[in-house]
């Protein structure tokens, strides 16, 4: 019979290090190709080693998440997706599709880690850094901070959080992107995670204060007429997730303590290095970061970050703040992107970097933990071709 709790994973795996070592390597590879490529302006040949890093990315990620729970779980309730995921009909169209597809659920979730990687490449292209589209990407890719995004492979709040971004990008002023795009984009989240609605109020938070001011200079009859629309749509969308909500605050049996690991630790601390020394190069005062909006921006999920990280730390609700962790932890990586780009400051996030890469080497060549078969571990890949599996 299926397991009933967590690990669901319980064959069909195997452990091949050689092969997803060659596989990492190469986006490493095809990294370096993108800069090389860039620097000497043949953007021909760029494009095509941005197709490779995607398209290895995406064998890299599907292999890896095939021994995950969540995963193996869908996989095996596929044709009852109407049933355990009653709110989230994007899943529910998708569904025939994903069934066709190799490893499906797995596919699926290494097409979302390869959006993480187009995501940095496209900002690459946006701010006029197209060398560094690659290096951004595996920073994405790597970083400790989108752990269960990436290697618990939570695909769905990962896919409803990108969907997220556009908003994020254009409340942040980051990249100026016209609204049909960013309400499509933020209504089709709505329909893809039960946790999209709060995710978009944390993608909205860097324009809310010019918003407030804004909303403050109105006519009184708009402001009622727009806290009115507020109550109903908050009462359509978050009535779910106050249930939820309810139902995770009456049980805690469990949560995840990624966030204050020890690879997240040392990310968090070299950021700040970098950020300190960046600003004395520089010459960047505390008046002018003041009124950066990057700053200012990068500064928030920080904050936000933090009190995440304590809410784990000291056990306050941990099982409903530790899945703040990956979608706060993507808004503040590319407030790092933007604001090292703005102060011209690249090169400082390659400790940051090379950090995540000597992590993720050193568990490719010689894994530790690894119980292929009996856990719900990233890294165990498929013991057979797709046409061979056996799905419960």
């Amino acid at each position: 019979m299926f397991p009933s709790e967590s690990p669901y994973r319980i064959d069909q795996v195997m452990s091949s290090p050689w092969l997803m070592t060659l596989l990492f390597f190469s986006q490493v590879l095809f990294a370096t190709c993108i800069n090389w490529l860039a620097v000497r302006q043949k953007m021909s040949w760029w494009w095509l080693a941005v197709g490779f890093f995607c398209l290895v990315t995406t064998a890299f990620f599907a292999l890896s998440s095939w021994g995950t729970s969540d995963v193996t779980k869908l996989n095996h309730y596929i044709d009852q997706f109407v049933v355990y995921l009653p709110r989230e009909p994007f899943w529910w169209i998708l569904a025939p599709f994903i069934k066709v597809l190799p490893y499906r659920m797995a596919a699926i979730h290494g097409l979302v880690a390869t959006f993480f990687a187009v995501l940095a490449i496209f900002l690459s292209r946006c701010w006029r850094l197209p060398g560094w589209g690659g290096w951004w990407a595996l920073l994405l890719l790597t970083s400790p901070f989108l752990r269960g995004f990436l290697q618990n492979a939570h695909t769905r709040q990962a896919w409803a959080v990108l969907l997220a971004v556009p908003l994020f990008l254009r409340a942040s002023g980051f990249v100026e992107i016209r609204i049909l795009p960013v309400l499509s984009s933020a209504v089709l989240a709505l329909f893809s995670h039960l946790t999209a609605f709060p995710m978009l109020v944390l993608a909205s938070m860097p324009a809310s204060w010019q918003g407030i001011g804004s909303l403050a200079r109105l006519p009184r009859l708009v402001k009622i007429g727009v806290f009115g629309l507020l109550v109903v749509v908050l009462t359509i969308f978050a009535q779910p997730i106050w249930l939820k909500l309810l139902d995770y605050t009456s049980q805690m049996n469990f949560f995840s303590s990624y966030s204050i690991q020890r690879p997240v630790l040392v990310s968090e601390v070299l950021l700040l290095v970098a950020v300190v020394l960046s600003c004395q190069r520089r010459k960047i005062s505390w008046s002018v970061l003041k009124h950066c909006q990057a700053s200012r921006t990068l500064l928030l999920y920080m904050l936000m970050f933090i009190i995440v990280q304590c809410g784990v730390r000291f056990e306050i609700y941990p099982q409903i703040v530790f899945r703040f962790a990956d979608p706060i932890g993507l808004f503040l990586l590319l407030s790092v992107l933007r604001w090292f780009q703005l102060y011209s400051s690249n090169q400082m996030l390659l400790p940051l970097l090379l950090f995540s890469l000597m992590i993720w080497g050193k568990q490719l060549v010689d894994p530790v933990g690894l119980n292929c078969g009996f856990d719900d571990d990233f890294l165990c890949i498929p013991d057979r071709w797709p046409w061979q599996i056996v799905y419960y």
